[in-house]
């Protein structure tokens, strides 16, 4: 293709584009439009609801940005509410993102590792629509993990394993918000890591799945 896709295309595409196809601003869109004006719910066999928002603050994360800058003080610009403007004002795009990452050691380098986050972006749907739960406890993973996620969700796409990790909004909130999106070809080692059996994580039946569109009178 070759050509900077728009929010359409990204709805319509069935495959993974190239970083150099993608567009931050048509990505913002499509969260906006597909994603953010839903709530995801989710009954689980143990009687559990499992009710999911996407909130504009946590779109810079979900695509990893602030990896590429290794400027502490800059970080803040590429986090939360103040990444997600950048985006939409496009003061934060591909090509700036290429150019931080330019200015780094090779061993610092991250935007070949946050690339699938780009380009897998437009599966999210998908993942939510026909995934599989685990109630996720970190300290069960091999190796360390940083993830405070409770739960994970996860469905495999185009040959890719698709991972959405979730954590309550507050304490006080019955409303689980994106921790993180991880992407994984078939020819990553570490795939399954996150889902594995061994230690044990617990996979929860789904018996429901349905969808809340939300009032935008707020």
């Amino acid at each position: 293709m070759g050509e900077i896709m728009t929010k359409q295309e990204l709805i319509e595409l069935n495959r993974i584009p190239d970083i150099d196809e993608c567009n931050l601003k048509s990505i913002q869109e499509f969260h906006d439009e597909i994603l953010a004006k839903n709530i995801y719910g989710y009954k689980l066999n143990n009687g559990f609801e499992l009710k999911i928002r996407f909130y504009t603050e946590n779109l810079p994360h979900l695509l990893g940005i602030h990896k590429v800058v290794k400027n502490k003080k800059l970080q803040k610009f590429y986090k939360g509410e103040n990444g997600y403007n950048g985006i939409a004002n496009r003061d934060i795009t591909i090509e700036k993102l290429k150019q931080l990452d330019n200015q780094l050691k090779d061993k610092d380098k991250q935007l070949k590792s946050i690339t699938p986050k780009i380009t897998c972006f437009h599966l999210i749907p998908k993942l939510l629509s026909s995934c599989q739960i685990i109630k996720f406890y970190p300290e069960r993973v091999n190796g360390n993990c940083t993830l405070k996620s409770e739960f994970i969700l996860f469905d495999e796409e185009l040959g890719i394993k698709l991972q959405l990790g979730v954590l309550k909004s507050s304490d006080n909130s019955n409303i689980y918000v994106p921790e993180t999106f991880i992407p994984k070809g078939a020819r990553a080692r570490d795939r399954n890591r996150l889902t594995h059996t061994r230690p044990k994580q617990e996979f929860k039946a789904i018996t429901e799945r349905y969808i809340i569109p939300i009032e935008t009178t707020n």
